[in-house]
């Protein structure tokens, strides 16, 4: 059976009790306690890592390939192109390196024309646009442009 409505009960004036205590109500109390001692010191630190922060890859190989190939293209838009390095790349000046680049290089295969490989040639891409993604901002690559690189 159904208890019956009754309009003189009002169920706000039940009383719960406590509500229990917030489950991981304690999580992070040392290392949040640790950064409120340092706030001051790590405010200044902080912004100098922020203003001086590198690209890193997960490797010291990788790493040293992008820089190659970030100091390559660098180079070749100064001497070739006359753009200075802080102008944001377009798509075709990445086209033009990675076809005059081939020109320079010397692959593994024995012979005066040590060709490249393919593999060396989406490296050297990968290198570029992360290190672009990186430095400018507003470097973009759409969906064509990534077409024709591809």
């Amino acid at each position: 059976m159904h208890e019956a409505f009754d309009p003189d009960w009002d169920s706000d004036d039940v009383d719960i009790g406590e509500p229990p205590p917030k489950p991981y109500s304690n999580a992070g109390d040392a290392s949040i306690k640790s950064m409120l001692n340092s706030a001051a010191e790590d405010r200044r630190t902080s912004k100098i890592e922020a203003k001086t922060l590198q690209l890193t890859a997960a490797t010291p190989t990788t790493q040293t390939a992008w820089m190659l190939s970030s100091q390559r293209f660098d180079a070749f838009r100064q001497a070739t192109l006359g753009k200075s390095p802080d102008v944001i790349p377009t798509c075709e000046d990445i086209e033009r390196f990675l076809t005059t680049i081939i020109k320079h290089m010397r692959g593994q295969t024995p012979g005066p024309d040590g060709k490249i490989s393919y593999s060396t040639i989406t490296h050297e891409l990968q290198g570029i646009v992360n290190t672009c993604v990186f430095r400018f901002k507003d470097f973009k690559l759409d969906a064509h442009d990534r077409s024709r690189l591809g």
